[in-house]
């Protein structure tokens, strides 16, 4: 039975691993944790270090150096952003903040339009 194949899993690794490192880091420092997740985002990526894969084998195995798996997990982020965002929002914190929202909400739309 052959093994199964997980597309983008040394990708995955590598963020978690790295973003597991750099996180407290910003915690600690007082920084947001998702200000973390874009510093390691822009290092391990394909225009940081990926950049020197080619060059330097080691790079392989501490970098992404495909564009379209950092698509894919950029996808993948901003659904977890989006999910966080909701945690934060209460009902009585969105309830205060209506005139803003429709505001600036009807306002994005007729200038995007």
């Amino acid at each position: 039975m052959p093994a199964p194949h997980f597309p983008y899993l040394q990708e995955i690794v590598v963020f978690l691993v790295s973003a597991g490192i750099v996180v407290p880091f910003a915690r600690r420092f007082g920084l947001n944790p998702v200000l973390g997740f874009l510093v390691i985002g822009l290092a391990v990526g394909p225009l940081g270090l990926g950049r020197l894969a080619g060059d330097a084998p080691l790079f392989n195995y501490v970098t992404i150096a495909d564009p379209e798996a950092v698509r894919a997990l950029g996808e993948l982020g901003i659904v977890f952003l989006l999910f966080t965002i909701g945690l934060d929002l209460s009902l009585d914190r969105l309830w205060s903040l209506r005139r803003y929202l429709l505001g600036f909400g009807v306002s994005q739309i007729a200038v995007t339009g």
